[in-house]
């Protein structure tokens, strides 16, 4: 489902909302596949309960009225589910901890110890956190709270993760933000060569990502033949914004997080205009995978003349004041979003790969 993309219309709106509550699923509980499961059959039966009412009453199949009902199907089932969920949280925020040991139970194999602490660093960072876990290089079972800012959007091309990896992690790599889509190597060129000339040549080691609104053709190919972390050519990651957040607002997010000016040609900002020390930007440590990214960010102290996280987090909640109620939820979601935080469980073993 995650790598399935069709070119029909029809069929990439069903896989992609397939995707988009699976994956909702795997946050929220840790596992997607039973979800991705049921909403498969649930489609595909009642697509062919119409096609089958169609034929009967022997008239032809209209696509359109194939999509539009399974439309109306997935918004049937998310009410039902709405009102038939158990809630962890009650709407006071107080936490059923023993409800949450059981759901992170399952989602770690049925390990009680594992669901315990898993339970614990959910319930304090909560549900826009994330949980990472990790091998601990001192022997010893570790937990960790950080403030971190999570989104389901990864890497661009497999070929930006190193051979038998799971994912890519960057400590203090520099962040450009791209609102706009990559084609030709001029593009490309217009950041990495500046990267080369001062950065590369001062041997910081510190590595480059860019997160850009597409990348494809010659630009996504340079991009995959120049990075090569480890002593290669130049470390480089390209990064994907996320499904279902609007992406104005989260380049917007991501600038006010890392200190990165968003380059985009509706707005003015062309990349030929790009300065390696002023429009860059930066953060403690980022971990991405084909599916998601983790950027732990450390606001700077003190007056600054980039974006800040404090003051789009202050407009947020003026606009929260001010917006009619139904738009309220909307801006809610996002403050939360920049207002999560990352666990970290670090897991003994023998090898990174056993754990």
């Amino acid at each position: 489902i995650r790598s399935y993309m069709p070119a029909d219309a029809i069929k990439g709106n069903a896989i992609g909302r397939l995707r988009d509550a699976a994956e909702a699923t795997l946050k929220a509980a840790g596992d997607g596949t039973s979800t991705t499961t049921v909403l498969l059959a649930t489609l595909y039966l009642a697509a062919m309960d119409l096609i089958a009412e169609y034929e009967k009453a022997g008239q032809s199949v209209v696509r359109r009225l194939v999509a539009d009902r399974i439309v109306e199907i997935l918004g049937q089932m998310e009410k039902y589910l709405v009102e038939n969920a158990i809630q962890v949280m009650d709407s006071d925020g107080n936490i059923d901890m023993g409800l949450l040991q059981k759901v992170a139970t399952i989602s770690a194999n049925n390990d009680p110890a594992i669901g315990e602490i898993v339970a614990n660093l959910v319930a304090q960072i909560g549900s826009d956190g994330s949980v990472q876990v990790e091998y601990s290089k001192s022997g010893e079972l570790e937990t960790e709270k950080i403030p971190g800012y999570v989104f389901p959007g990864g890497l661009y091309h497999p070929y930006f993760l190193q051979q038998g990896q799971r994912q890519e992690e960057w400590i203090d790599p520099y962040i450009v933000l791209v609102n706009d889509s990559l084609v030709a190597m001029n593009d490309l060129n217009a950041i990495t060569t500046p990267f080369m000339e001062l950065s590369l040549k001062q041997n910081e080691g510190r590595g480059l990502v860019l997160v850009c609104s597409d990348l494809n053709g010659v630009a996504l190919g340079t991009a995959i033949s120049r990075q090569m972390k480890g002593g290669g050519l130049m470390p480089l990651i390209c990064v994907r914004p996320p499904r279902g957040i609007d992406v104005n607002q989260f380049f917007e997010d991501l600038s006010a997080l890392t200190g990165a000016k968003v380059f985009s040609k509706d707005k003015g900002s062309l990349l030929k205009d790009f300065k390696w020390q002023k429009d860059t930007g930066t953060c403690t440590r980022i971990m991405s995978s084909l599916q998601k990214t983790t950027i732990v960010y450390n606001q700077p102290e003190g007056p600054t003349n980039k974006p800040t996280l404090s003051g789009l987090l202050e407009r947020l909640a003026s606009e929260y004041k001010e917006a009619p109620v139904e738009d309220q939820p909307t801006i809610r979601e996002r403050i939360n979003r920049l207002s999560g935080s990352v666990g970290i469980i670090r897991i003994p073993g023998l090898t990174q790969a056993a754990v």
